[in-house]
């Protein structure tokens, strides 16, 4: 008992001492009340909770949790008889309180240059200087929508570009600004997609991709140079120790973020699609943590037929996974939190989180993922993210366990109470007889949930009606107006008036005959089941259960095509293991040519076997843009970045007999970018089909593409614009090639002294 009365006086004590930021205009007021929350399931965190416990708060802290607590005089108790108490969830990706991201006006006049004046980065899609907490502003009407989901805080940024900037970590209260920002910097944030951005370049993924890895080696280079300013650059560096959050939109970019991040040591945070599960094996060895949402596909309309047709397995198989997402991130221990962006609409949130949670997700993993894992992942673990003594009292009152049947009564942030939904104490639900001079012994039915109940009058052709309930007081009425009532609950019985469709006023008595045993929300979209449905490599039409392996394999007798002088061989037989050729002759002995293992047989009489059909000049399985046409020399881009390992012309171009191909970049520029030559592993991941140790090869083109002087009138601004303008581009690129190489040849021949008193070559 002495020790809460002297935490108490200290807290008393610090509150009238604490120091405001703004003046006080007129009369101070320093008392802050106790508030005690009593007989409440209080979860502290994901591993610890208390049935019958005691919070409490002052101010806009948590001044003790326990279940054996000595209330100190004065304070206001809250009775909550059972309803839970959780930590208020965290969303880290949001742009909550930020103005919305301007779209540039359209123009058909490309734009080549940046048009943002200031001592920043030549490209508009690169702000890291942009800092959301010099932007922040409470927006009340938001914050309503964030509060119903039981968030209490987020972590905002400018979703807009590359490198987006800072992000701030906010509190959803109604106190000031300068409350709210919990802190300035709390991650900073990266994406492959430009945004509102004019700017030509980058124009393909693999543009924004090599716009990145030259961010970072410009910001290399920046520090070791005192020529010039780049507030860019300076913004850039300052945030290397801040959490570091990649925005993705595609299951595919995880590989490519990875690369990223081990090319420049970089341990980003990913902020996913939802889609997780469609490559968990790829995405387990990156370690990476994931932001996911919970943005479930709607189910789809069949009841046309032929419309039904246009829907794809594809689709199909997507929607039939989705929900189960969650719960597979956890089976391979992946460490993720969950974000309620990406959703059609924000009432979708809760409703996705109870599935998720039938769906195999734990409630402790939903727990973890939505307060400590967060919380954690910005470093903000000691403010936020679980109920203990000295952090910021964000938490919110639930009916009961928000996994299942709860619901939201109350979010409280910063020490402040925001009413979700009014507690309903009365529950009406019940099979009812009604009477009036109307009618006779009627059925009437009121279902649904204890505060928002459903009521059905068999009489009026079944039809819902309206309900409005506050404590024991009760509207209905149906939508065409035939039926207004009030009435008022008491000891099983409603009494009150209705009124019909011609204005006549009638008494009714309603009497409850029996209850409805209250049910779990009828919240699954498919067969409720925490079985994971299978999922192919890849997840559409002719999808493989299982990826092949390589086999021992003797074809025997086939007639053999060997593309050298032997010619064709008839009646021969070829051995292959571990995806090489073993032998070619006749009669063959496997035994003979392989170490170990068994092998299978197949007659090849009177079939041909040849080489696979390898293409020198293909543009299938690129992802989003062949082209990165923005600027005449793009080098530095590669299609390897972008493999699309999914693309259906894989599968098509293994039937047509094709095994191999060279992706090539596109002819909209004199000097493209770096090609890929892969095998068609149909359903392999990206890198798997990459052909290890290849050369590298890189596309140059002639012709009028590539001068573009006849795109069109607006088009005529990028050099070359002639056929002679395209030869000066490739001598003017080999000139500066060979005096970039110079220039590091000189710089790597210096001493080890001199090295570190000369800047290297950008």
């Amino acid at each position: 008992m002495q020790k809460i009365q002297l935490l108490v006086l200290l807290l008393l004590c610090k509150v009238i001492v604490a120091q405001e930021t703004f003046p006080v205009n007129g009369v101070a007021n320093n008392f802050e009340p106790i508030y005690a929350f009593t007989n409440a399931h209080i979860v502290i965190n994901p591993s610890n909770e208390i049935e019958n416990g005691i919070l409490l708060i002052q101010g806009n802290k948590i001044i003790s949790v326990d279940s054996n607590l000595n209330i100190p005089d004065g304070a206001i108790i809250f009775d909550l008889n059972g309803d839970y108490i959780y930590s208020s969830f965290i969303d880290l990706y949001s742009d909550y309180g930020l103005p919305k991201v301007k779209t540039n006006k359209y123009s058909y006049r490309p734009q080549y240059g940046s048009k943002k004046t200031g001592a920043y980065h030549w490209n508009e899609a690169i702000h890291p200087e942009i800092c959301a907490s010099n932007e922040f502003f409470v927006n009340d009407k938001t914050a309503k929508t964030y509060l119903k989901n039981g968030f209490g805080m987020v972590l905002t940024h400018t979703q807009d570009g590359i490198l987006r900037g800072s992000g701030a970590f906010v509190s959803l209260s109604s106190k000031t600004d300068n409350e709210n920002i919990l802190m300035k910097d709390g991650a900073s944030f990266f994406s492959f997609n430009k945004g509102v951005s004019r700017q030509k370049a980058p124009s393909s993924l693999m543009g924004s991709i090599s716009l990145i890895r030259q961010l970072f080696l410009d910001a290399e280079w920046y520090e070791t140079q005192e020529t010039q300013t780049n507030l860019s650059y300076e913004a850039f560096i300052n945030q290397q120790e801040l959490p570091q959050i990649f925005t993705l939109n595609d299951e595919l970019d995880y590989s490519r973020v990875f690369k990223i991040a081990d090319e420049f040591e970089v341990d980003f945070i990913v902020k996913g699609n939802g889609k997780e599960f469609l490559r968990i094996d790829e995405i387990s060895l990156t370690e990476f943590p994931i932001i996911i949402p919970l943005n479930f596909p709607d189910s789809y309309d069949i009841s046309n037929p032929e419309t039904t047709e246009w829907i794809s397995l594809q689709k199909l198989k997507n929607w039939e996974s989705a929900p189960y997402n969650p719960g597979i991130l956890s089976k391979n221990e992946i460490e993720f939190c969950i974000t309620s962006s990406d959703l059609k609409s924000p009432k979708d949130f809760l409703k996705n989180l109870k599935i998720a949670v039938k769906k195999g997700l734990s409630k402790t993993d939903a727990l973890d993922a939505l307060t400590a894992i967060p919380a954690m992942l910005i470093h903000a673990e000691e403010k936020v993210g679980a109920l203990k003594s000295g952090m910021l009292a964000n938490f919110i009152i639930c009916s009961d366990d928000i996994f299942t049947t709860g619901e939201i009564y109350e979010n409280w942030t910063l020490g402040e109470q925001h009413i979700i939904s009014k507690k309903q104490n009365i529950d009406i639900r019940g099979y009812y007889t009604l009477n009036s001079d109307e009618f006779e012994n009627q059925l009437i039915v009121i279902e649904g949930s204890k505060e928002k109940p459903k009521t059905t009058f068999y009489k009026l052709d079944s039809t819902a009606i309206k309900t409005n309930l506050d404590e024991n007081n009760l509207n209905l009425s149906n939508n065409d107006g035939s039926f207004r009532a009030i009435g008022k609950f008491k000891d099983d019985e409603i009494n009150g008036r209705y009124q019909d469709g011609k204005g006549l006023y009638h008494s009714f008595n309603m009497i409850r005959d029996s209850l409805i045993v209250p049910g779990e929300d009828k919240v699954t979209e498919n067969k409720d089941t925490s079985e994971i449905p299978s999922i192919w490599p890849p997840n559409k039409a002719f999808g493989l259960e299982k990826i092949p392996h390589y086999e021992n394999i003797l074809f025997k007798n086939a007639t053999v095509w060997t593309n050298e002088s032997e010619g064709i061989l008839q009646n021969t037989d070829v051995i292959i293991s571990e995806g090489k050729i073993m032998a070619i002759g006749s009669l063959l002995s496997p035994i003979d040519y392989l170490k170990e293992g068994e092998y299978k047989t197949i007659d090849a009489s009177g079939l041909h076997l040849t080489c696979g059909i390898i293409d020198e000049h293909s543009h299938i399985a690129i992802s989003k843009g062949v082209n990165e046409g923005s600027q005449a020399v793009s080098a530095e881009v590669r299609i390897g970045d972008v493999i699309n390992p999914n693309d259906h012309n894989i599968y098509r171009q293994l039937a047509g007999g094709t095994v191999a191909s060279q992706l090539l970049h596109g002819s909209a520029n004199p000097i493209g970018g770096q090609s890929a030559i892969i095998k068609l592993r149909w359903g392999s991941s990206a890198e798997e089909m990459k052909i290890a140790d290849s050369d590298g090869f890189i596309k140059f083109a002639l012709g009028e593409n590539v001068k573009q002087s006849n795109w069109g009138n607006f088009e005529r601004i990028r050099f070359p614009q002639t056929r002679m303008g395209v030869e000066q581009v490739f001598y003017d690129a080999f000139y500066r090639a060979k005096a970039y190489q110079k220039s590091w040849d000189e710089y790597n021949s210096l001493s080890v002294k001199e090295r570190r008193n000369s800047p290297p070559p950008r």
